[in-house]
């Protein structure tokens, strides 16, 4: 087995069990979506070239499939992990890091090629940047917060509209001009989605004020 350096060069090895967990199925998933950003955003970016031939539209195509892929994993390394009890601490912290990653990867990419306003993005990781701080600040506390129904349905919202983003990326200039094309139907989605993230991250406000209040409150009695 590997070892890794403790304290002042003394090797200790990695127990199994730590090993199981890093290698389960679930946790390969999360990683397969960290490896996929960097080609998803690259592809993307040649997706540009869509104007001009079919090689663009591949392009575009790839980078549309490789984030599908990687929604689809967000939910099965999850299905996963309840069904066969494969839940571990490196999933708990590399899931929703590999989630954010993607989405906003993904977004900025697309601010950079003008297909969504760079506004919305702002608004989206500032929402991120606030949570994931509150999270860190909870756990460091040993407050436990449920994630409520809002955040789920921002998620399915915002992995929706991207999925219309991108697909407007790959195949805007075969289609003939909609009322409602798919880059329009994208920006709409990701809008709801920013409404119900900023309201999921009030509810998580407000009740990690009220568990900070009642863990004060406790410390208090015992007194």
């Amino acid at each position: 087995m590997w070892g890794i350096l403790e304290g002042e060069g003394v090797v200790k090895r990695i127990p199994p069990a730590l090993v199981k967990e890093f290698l389960g199925l679930p946790n390969l998933l999360t990683y397969a979506r960290i490896v996929a950003i960097p080609f998803t955003v690259f592809f993307l970016m040649l997706s540009e070239k869509a104007v001009t031939g079919q090689d663009g539209r591949w392009y575009g195509f790839l980078a549309l499939l490789l984030f599908s892929l990687a929604a689809v994993t967000d939910y099965l390394d999850g299905w996963i992990a309840r069904a066969y009890q494969q839940h571990s601490l490196v999933g708990k912290f590399m899931d929703p890091i590999a989630d954010k990653m993607v989405v906003l990867a993904t977004l900025v990419t697309l601010v950079e090629l003008r297909v969504i306003e760079a506004w919305i993005v702002v608004l989206i990781l500032l929402r991120e940047v606030a949570i994931t701080g509150l999270r860190a600040l909870a756990t460091a506390e040993q407050l436990t917060i449920e994630v409520s129904e809002m955040g789920k349905l921002k998620t399915v919202f915002q992995l929706c509209g991207i999925v219309a983003l991108l697909f407007h990326c790959a195949f805007a200039e075969l289609l003939p001009p909609l009322p409602l094309d798919a880059q329009m139907l994208g920006k709409i989605l990701i809008v709801i989605s920013l409404f119900f993230s900023l309201i999921s991250a009030s509810f998580y406000f407000t009740k990690f004020v009220r568990a900070v209040v009642a863990k004060y409150e406790e410390r208090q009695g015992k007194k």
